[in-house]
């Protein structure tokens, strides 16, 4: 596959007559897959973990069977290299590691999460990744707030998951419960993910998709402005301060390429970068200075709701073994010790770090955790590089900025700053779209100049003007 011709009309590629056909399965295909692992606490509270595992199988053997009839198996070697050797690498931890079992299965999960990744990277277009994205993000907040509404007001009481058995809502931990029955109440709703922070974290991605297809002209206003209150208001009724948080982040950032796109000089583009580090280093000093008071401002103590307690027993493991870690895990399988008795909270074990970058290095040491940042790193340049230059287009035949471009800067953004109180970038939905927009942006980058026949044809018609003799004109 070659690299890709961006526009914010509707594309027309060869094929025209099947094509419609085609990129519906795509989109269809693709917004149940990212639902689907975005969702992933929905199937499991909703028919349980065996028919939540039947559907990934489903979908991992839809996604070989794709990666197959594509053609991509032979692209496998051209995935980012950081990608590949971390991959190696966490494979080769259960040579050294204290559960080489669980290490070996993921390994196993990590493989399986780029299998599904591929063809959504590599055949799907930017366009329908686009729409598909921001329509599994909308229908995970429409059926939360259904959800919510539903048990407020027709069964008005907690509701536990399925798959929980033997027991009572009133002699349940509040952190098991699906939904709490806080929809007219003060306090947070969870939605079908049964977890607050997940569905802010979703209702903001949603957001952001939104916007890009407002600016890129795939949504209508009505439509837009709808699914904006809903999304705002689902923020609001979450009210998770990491959430809010990121959000200040992504306008920042959205604000610095926007003014970055108006630069043309070199100088003022050399002054930018600069006064923009600059920008973001006093921010810093103003964020550790006043750490406690902002905290305040969000409700929330210095210890970040128990997360510090959290990071100093996975610190202490990590330190351990600081430079080649215990073994990759991913996900900490309930039965693995230390991991599974490590923390406690609110009568609930936690099965992670609630920091992707602690996390790493307890699991892979600092060489791993090392090459996990590059394929961070990479990702981000090439989105920031995609998102701070034109792109050509077909219909116009001319260089332009594109609004589609803005999509992998401030997912990767959100991602990165939820990264810090969570460790969703390692599995799941995180390391899914990390996987994407990696892969996506080294095999299907959007294009920033003229495509070569263009520049030829154009160049051939001007040496045609040139040699054409001139008729001199005699005046009457």
């Amino acid at each position: 596959m070659g690299m890709s011709r961006l526009t914010d009309a509707p594309a027309t590629p060869a094929g025209a007559a099947f094509r419609p056909l085609l990129s519906s399965a795509h989109i269809a295909f693709t917004t149940f897959t990212l639902f689907t692992v975005f969702a992933g606490n929905f199937w499991r509270n909703l028919v349980g973990w065996y028919a939540w595992g039947a559907i990934v199988v489903a979908i991992i053997v839809v996604s070989i069977v794709w990666i197959v009839r594509a053609g991509l198996v032979h692209r496998l070697r051209h995935l980012p290299l950081a990608l590949l050797a971390f991959v190696a690498y966490a494979l080769a931890s259960a040579l050294w590691s204290n559960w080489p079992l669980e290490t070996l299965l993921g390994s196993l999960v990590l493989w399986l999460t780029i299998i599904i990744a591929l063809p959504l990277a590599a055949v799907v277009s930017w366009e329908e990744l686009l729409v598909a994205f921001s329509a599994a993000m909308r229908w995970i907040v429409g059926l939360s707030l259904a959800f919510e509404l539903i048990v407020s007001t027709i069964i008005r009481h907690p509701v536990l998951p399925v798959y929980i058995t033997g027991t009572t809502v009133e002699d349940s931990p509040l952190m098991v419960l699906w939904s709490r029955n806080l929809l007219f109440v003060d306090g947070k709703i969870q939605g079908i993910l049964g977890n607050s922070s997940m569905l802010a974290y979703v209702a903001l991605l949603g957001l952001i998709a939104l916007g890009v297809q407002f600016a890129a002209r795939r949504i209508g206003r009505i439509s837009a402005g709808v699914w904006a209150v809903l999304l705002i208001g689902t923020l609001a009724l979450t009210r998770s301060a990491t959430t809010i948080i990121a959000a200040v982040v992504v306008l920042a950032v959205l604000a610095i390429v926007l003014v970055r796109r108006r630069l043309v000089s070199r100088r003022a583009r050399a002054g930018f970068a600069i006064g923009v580090l600059v920008a973001a280093a006093v921010a810093g000093i103003l964020v550790a200075t006043f750490w406690t008071r902002i905290l305040a401002l969000f409700g929330k103590s210095g210890d970040l709701t128990g997360r510090v307690e959290i990071w100093q027993n996975v610190i202490g493991l990590a330190v351990q073994r600081p430079a080649f870690g215990w073994g990759w895990l991913g996900y900490w399988p309930p039965w693995v010790e230390p991991l599974g008795s490590l923390n406690k909270r609110w009568g609930v074990f936690q099965l992670h770090a609630h920091d992707a970058w602690i996390d790493l290095w307890m699991q892979v040491g600092i060489v791993g955790l090392v090459i996990f940042a590059l394929i961070v790193l990479t990702t981000v340049l090439r989105g920031l590089y995609s998102s701070t230059h034109r792109v050509w287009h077909d219909t116009g035949k001319r260089l332009e900025f594109s609004a589609v471009t803005l999509l992998p800067i401030l997912v990767m953004t959100m991602l990165l700053v939820q990264s810090i109180t969570e460790s969703r970038f390692l599995v799941e939905e995180g390391l899914l779209m990390l996987c994407i927009l990696a892969i996506k942006l080294k095999l299907d980058p959007f294009l920033h100049e003229e495509p070569r026949a263009t520049v030829i044809d154009r160049r051939a018609r001007a040496r045609t003007i040139r040699a054409t003799p001139k008729v001199p004109v005699r005046s009457r």
